[in-house]
């Protein structure tokens, strides 16, 4: 893949995507490696109005792209649905004492980027926040040890 970064003020996306095409037709000497590459003009929806002229490899074989997307999207909602149930519990529990809190806010993220079809990220978010929660439970019960530790160090009788 080749990005073409661009004084949109000087020359304008659609002019080198053009360029490019045209280059690859006029100077291709092997047709099979013409029909490899497109160029496509991708739009950045983060910056108003900023469109990138990008040279792409063609896919070779679309059935080989449909069983990665679905083991993507198969990956994704296991993620999810292994993952969450404790985390959902947890917010749950937070929802009905009207507060809202992290595991609020991971449940709404996981759920919603499963919903607008972002599974990677569903399962990132997943991923992530159970490492942390388990992260969260090893410095919980070293603290508690630690304060058990200097409890027990107490005298029995004070003088």
């Amino acid at each position: 893949t080749l990005k073409v970064e661009h004084d949109p003020e000087l020359v304008d996306a659609e002019t080198i995507g053009q360029m490019l095409t045209d280059e690859l037709t006029n100077n291709s000497h092997d047709r099979q490696q013409l029909h490899k590459w497109t160029v496509k003009l991708l739009h950045d929806g983060a910056v108003e109005g900023l469109t990138l002229p990008v040279l792409a490899e063609t896919a070779k074989d679309d059935t080989n792209s449909n069983l990665v997307d679905h083991m993507g999207i198969c990956s994704g909602i296991i993620s999810v649905v292994s993952g969450m149930p404790p985390v959902l519990i947890k917010a749950c529990h937070t929802v009905r004492r009207f507060q809202f809190d992290a595991n609020c806010m991971m449940v709404t993220a996981a759920f919603g980027a499963l919903a607008l079809g972002e599974y990677d990220e569903a399962a990132s978010v997943a991923f992530l926040f159970a490492i942390s929660e388990w992260l969260e439970a090893q410095a919980t019960g070293k603290a508690r040890k630690a304060l058990g530790e200097i409890v027990s160090l107490r005298p029995e009788y004070a003088h």
